[in-house]
């Protein structure tokens, strides 16, 4: 992409998270938050933060220990490979952009219980964690199929003294219906990470909609990832209960709040 390009994409963005941000307060929220993670505007403790897991994110690089590679199927995890924890952190962890809206996110609007999908070696997981740590409140439970990552995952989280975070073995199919049956409280922010496939999405969508609050967020990861994934995003934008949604390319922002009243679908080039 020459320069050109790239400064007719900036402009674009920029337009385009202006219209957001007219749709109404929440949506004003969102391009707030997006604007702070593209100029890097944040507090010096959020910058201490960001610098700790950043600098764990590049001893995980440098780290050439094997481990398994996994792919889901519609039952269970299929071991296809050997990579080292170097190749995982590069082609499963979230790029740095991505890590910190999910991080200015829940900083912003202030969870009180999250979820995610799809832990692998705990990068996101610590953005998550850190925002709520610093927030005072708040805690995050995590669930990852690929019992190797999820030692690593632990253990990285530890390393950071985050205590507010459980991280769940076993496959979501499994794993979710226990999670969100035993917990007391409804859920107000989920991230939703791996098995990127279009009937498993949404039926994980499903499965968390009755134990969402009235004004819940849900990310979806890579609803570029295929055409199914693409499609699994169509089928739930149209649900009634989303109020605004926001396409971001690599990830989906949905937004229940019963007190919008003109549901919103934007596609915002990034």
């Amino acid at each position: 992409m020459n320069l050109i390009n790239i400064v007719i994409d900036k402009i674009k963005r920029r337009l385009n998270l202006k219209k957001l941000s007219k749709v109404n307060p929440t949506g004003k929220k969102i391009a707030n938050i997006i604007y702070t993670c593209i100029d890097r505007n944040f507090s010096q403790q959020e910058e201490e933060w960001i610098c700790k897991i950043e600098t764990l994110r590049k001893e995980l690089i440098n780290n050439n220990e094997e481990m398994g590679h996994y792919v889901a199927d519609e039952n269970d995890l299929i071991r296809t490979d050997t990579l080292t924890v170097s190749e995982v952190c590069q082609i499963a962890s979230k790029r740095d952009i991505w890590t910190l809206i999910l991080f200015k996110f829940i900083r912003e609007f202030q969870p009180n219980l999250c979820l995610e999908l799809g832990t692998c070696l705990g990068i996101s997981a610590a953005y998550q964690a850190a925002a709520q740590h610093i927030n005072k409140k708040g805690c995050l439970i995590t669930l990852e199929g690929a019992n190797e990552r999820v030692l690593l995952a632990r253990k990285n989280l530890q390393s950071l003294a985050l205590e507010n975070v459980t991280v769940i073995s076993g496959n979501f199919q499994d794993s979710l219906p226990k999670v969100i049956c035993d917990i007391e409280q409804k859920i107000d922010f989920a991230f939703i990470d791996g098995h990127h496939d279009e009937k498993a999405t949404i039926t994980y969508f499903e499965m968390l909609l009755p134990h969402l609050t009235d004004k819940s967020l849900v990310i979806f990861d890579d609803i570029n990832w295929s055409k199914g994934m693409h499609s699994a995003w169509q089928t739930i934008i149209k649900n009634d209960k989303i109020k605004l949604s926001v396409h971001l390319n690599s990830i989906g922002i949905c937004v229940l709040d019963s007190e919008i009243k003109n549901k919103c679908n934007l596609n915002i080039p990034f």
